[in-house]
Parts: structure tokens; sequence; C-alpha cells
């Protein structure tokens, strides 16, 4: 972990979880990192191999195929008490997506929107659940602040004006060359990045500017196993 301050501590769940938990580095905004997510990595692993991927989102740079419901039975419960605690979700919670995720595309096919950090739609308190089914050198995920604008979190009321700014950006300084987000630029700042460690699991708001971080030497290798797989989940207060 890096860029982040953590207090770790250590639960019972499906496995024996170690919990750290702290804030991005910029703002009060919750991160929660659970390693030892699954009791059994290896089986998910093996069952990602046997599905069919496809592209099934717009601008996710990969391809994803559906998740056994018997995942969300077996993590998701022991999650909600965590979950209440640090994000304040004391109803509970609801999985509005779950997907295992490739990362494939090459940063010569790169859509501009692509090119940049992004945040995830669909409601300001919608909470993204990354569990990492890859290694270190597989690439983690960054959070990123807009520079000329400030902003680091991006509600739905201040999307306009950030879109505006972003706007405003590229006119000045030209879209971002055809690859993926890596460190600080022009229009980004780099405030901090989990790193990606085999069934480690990390949580926190969608509305946080955040892109995935792939080294320069990333082989974009479409085999579960080999691969950047992750297991993506979305989730909405219940």
């Amino acid at each position: 972990m890096n860029s982040f301050e953590m207090k770790s501590w250590v639960v019972d769940g499906p496995a024996r979880w170690r919990v750290q938990r702290g804030h991005l580095s910029d703002s009060d905004e919750p991160i929660l990192v659970i390693d030892d997510f699954s009791e059994q990595p290896d089986a998910w692993v093996k069952f990602a191999a046997t599905r069919p991927f496809r592209k099934l989102a717009p601008y996710y740079p990969g391809v994803r195929s559906e998740v056994s419901q018997d995942y969300l039975k077996l993590h998701l419960p022991p999650l909600l008490p965590l979950v209440a605690d640090v994000f304040g979700c004391s109803a509970g919670v609801r999985p509005t997506e779950c997907f295992f995720s490739m990362v494939t595309d090459r940063p010569e096919t790169l859509a501009p929107l692509q090119r940049m950090p992004h945040i995830d739609g669909g409601g300001d308190d919608k909470l993204a659940l990354l569990h990492y089914l890859c290694h270190e050198n597989q690439g983690g995920t960054a959070f990123y602040r807009h520079r000329s604008s400030g902003r680091s979190r991006i509600p739905a009321a201040e999307f306009g004006a950030y879109e505006t700014a972003l706007e405003r950006d590229v006119a000045a300084h030209g879209l971002p060359v055809a690859a993926y987000p890596r460190g600080s630029s022009e229009l980004f700042e780099k405030t901090g990045a989990c790193p990606a460690a085999y069934n480690r699991a990390v949580i926190y708001r969608g509305i946080n500017l955040h892109a995935i971080d792939i080294p320069a030497d990333f082989d974009f290798d479409p085999r579960p196993g080999h691969g950047r797989l992750t297991i993506n989940t979305f989730l909405l207060p219940a």
C-alpha cells in the first residue's frame, strides 16, 4: 500500500481476513482493503477459466463474464458490518453488478475517455468492490485529483462543472496520448495507489477519480491465471 494512512486488524470472514482501513490521501474518503478475502481463491480462478468472456461495457478496457451467485452469497454477508462501519451503510447493501474482468485492450486502441481517470456512474453512494485474482505485477488501482478544478471526488451535483473544466483542459493541452493513465500528468495528479495482491479486495466509493494502474511491461494476457483477473462488484445502499 502507498499514500494511505491505514489501520490494520484481523476479523473473521469466509477466511481469516486481514483488514486495513484508511482514507484516500487527499480527503476524508474511506478506503477498505481486505487480504485473504476468499477461502478458495484458486477455485474462482479455475471457474473463471471455464467461462466465456466478451465485451460487456463500452468503457471497460477488456472483457468480462458473469460470476456465479454463490460468490455473492459467500462474501457479502460477512462484509456488511465492515461496510456499515466504514461507509455508513447501516441498512446493508445490494449488488447491482458482479463480473469477472480482464484487462485486454492495448493502449493504441483506447478511446480518449479511457486514457484518463474516471468515476463509476450510478449514484454518489455506489461502492466499488474490486477483488484481485492476480498478482502485484499485474497492477493495482490508482487515485487522482483533477488539477484545474481541484476535485478528487465527483458527486453528481458537481459533474457538469467538472466536465466543463475538463473540456477546457483538453482544449488547452490536447487529448492524452493513447496510453493507460500512469502517474501524474498535465490534467491529473496521482494522489495514491492500492497495489494488486492475490486474493486482496479493495472497497471505495465510485465517485473518487481512479484508474487501472498497470505497469509499462503489462502483457494483456487474456487467460485467467495468467492475466489481470479481477472480480468487480458494485454495491448500493439497501
